[in-house]
């Protein structure tokens, strides 16, 4: 997937040279996720027209060494166009890396937080028929809160994946169940869990990727 990310570049008059050195060191970037594309330069402090057209390629506006008027934060702020200047050439590059960064879409990222073995399966008795899953953990820890959740493997298969109803310990409910420890674990439902089958707790943590570019002054 390839997101499209417009830079617009606006310069002093008096930097010509910084305007080059400024294009050239953008050359050492290279990345398919987020492009880096040039909408426009110019010399001179930011104005209207440039917020314009940052908001109409989606991009941001970056100055070198130039001045954001008054008169014109007031379409900064209606338009919500990001503005970064600098009158320091690395600072700048670093910064435009702040928002390739930002523009990156993150990836979430499995975390085992523990693993039990099924030793026998019950049933619940009364209202609530429903089997209940006696565990020993063999590593880590069972948890029982919104951001853990459960699955069932057997074998490679994957019997169930969600939520749990409840896991106690010598019938009182428990949040969590460490090594070592037995348990009762309640699904909710009839699912179709054995003796044998592995029970996994995990989290999805959610990861922002970076842009792959060390700047470069040329």
């Amino acid at each position: 997937m390839k997101v499209y990310f417009a830079l617009l570049f606006v310069f002093a008059a008096d930097t010509q040279g910084s305007l080059e050195a400024v294009i050239q060191s953008l050359k050492s970037y290279s990345q398919e996720e987020v492009t880096l594309k040039v909408a426009m330069t110019g010399l001179g402090n930011i104005s209207d027209s440039d917020i314009e057209m940052a908001a109409s390629s989606d991009g941001i506006v970056v100055g070198f060494n130039v001045k954001l008027p008054k008169s014109v934060s007031t379409s900064v702020k209606k338009q919500q166009i990001p503005v970064i200047t600098h009158n320091v050439i690395y600072h700048l590059l670093a910064l435009i890396k702040d928002q390739l960064n930002s523009r990156m879409l993150p990836t979430y990222d499995e975390v085992i937080a523990g693993e039990a073995n099924i030793l026998q399966v019950f049933q619940l008795r009364g209202r609530r028929k429903a089997p209940v899953a006696g565990c020993r953990v063999k590593n880590g820890s069972l948890q029982n809160s919104k951001k853990h959740k459960f699955r069932i493997l057997r074998g490679k298969n994957v019997i169930y994946d969600g939520d749990v109803s409840s896991i106690k310990q010598f019938k009182e409910d428990v949040t969590e169940v460490r090594k070592e420890a037995e348990c009762g674990i309640a699904f909710g439902g009839s699912l179709d869990f054995r003796e044998g089958d592995v029970i996994q707790c995990y989290t999805t943590e959610r990861v922002q990727k970076t842009v792959s570019w060390n700047v470069d002054i040329h």
